[in-house]
């Protein structure tokens, strides 16, 4: 079919030229493009969308899978440290030294104290000058935040994707005001300090505006599955749908996943952000 040919672009250049020349002088051949066109849109738009509910499936049932793993992990830990102190504890209470035995007392024995000859002194246990160690001056201990950031799980990136992600993301700029709250965040993300933004971001309240920020520093610090937790519940916000839907592609490109990242891509209205770049990264 012409139409069909004309969209693939399986067609040669004089007949896509004359295709487009026949285009502008009869009506119902473009109105039959109009209409291929949209049904295009509506079945791209319907295997996209079954796709992502398909991938929200499969994301709970791993995170649940992780989470009896955890919990099976964490009691075994707990009766291991129970018991080493139980362990530890006989140990040391078999190590004290024993008191020792008392002699009988002998009342027979004459216990008056005896007199010294004039002029001999009574010796006097000499005092001794206890000397303690040096001990440090206790101070305010405020952690690095390079120590507050051990605590989040690391999470295994697709290497050639995470190098494309970091160049496309050099010039990214947010979809938020850099005003209020989001002035400082924004500022540590647009100069590269991550890990300060989540800090102050964990402060802030929680919001879909939050979420949509933490989900950004996630991608940032390469925890593409933490960042969909953020992101999935936005795609019902219609006002953070794409930019959602297009986070989500760079999630699934870092979780390698390219066939949800290309699913994802379809939705995404034309010429947005990056776009193009990510078509062409997924076709190489």
């Amino acid at each position: 079919m012409d139409i069909e040919a004309y969209l693939d672009g399986s067609m040669s250049a004089l007949e896509k030229a004359a295709f487009e020349k026949k285009l502008l002088v009869d009506p119902v051949l473009r109105k039959e493009l109009e209409q291929y066109q949209s049904l295009k849109t509506d079945l791209d738009w319907h295997f996209a969308a079954k796709d992502v509910a398909a991938a929200e499936v499969l994301r709970a049932q791993v995170k649940a899978k992780r989470l009896r793993w955890s919990r099976l992990l964490l009691a075994t830990l707990l009766v291991l440290l129970a018991g080493f102190l139980v362990y530890w504890f006989l140990s040391q209470e078999s190590s004290l030294p024993q008191p020792p035995a008392t002699e009988p007392i002998n009342l027979q024995q004459n216990t008056a104290p005896k007199l010294e000859a004039p002029g001999q002194s009574i010796p006097t246990p000499s005092t001794q000058k206890i000397q303690t160690p040096n001990q440090p001056i206790a101070g305010h201990l405020r952690p690095r935040t390079g120590d507050l950031m051990r605590n989040l799980p690391a999470e295994t990136v697709s290497a050639s994707a995470y190098s494309f992600f970091k160049q496309q993301w050099a010039g990214f700029i947010p979809a938020v005001p850099e005003v209020g709250i989001w002035a400082k965040p924004l500022q540590q993300i647009r100069k590269n300090r991550v890990n300060d933004a989540y800090l102050l971001l964990k402060k802030a309240p929680a919001s879909d505006t939050s979420a949509y920020l933490l989900a950004v520093s996630e991608l940032m610090l390469k925890r593409p599955l933490t960042a969909q937790d953020f992101l999935y519940p936005l795609l019902a916000e219609q006002k953070w749908q794409t930019e959602a839907q297009y986070l989500l592609v760079w999630a699934y490109l870092l979780e390698g996943n390219a066939d949800l990242a290309r699913a994802s891509l379809k939705v995404l209205p034309e010429r947005f952000r990056d776009k193009a770049a990510i078509m062409a990264f997924l076709d190489k």
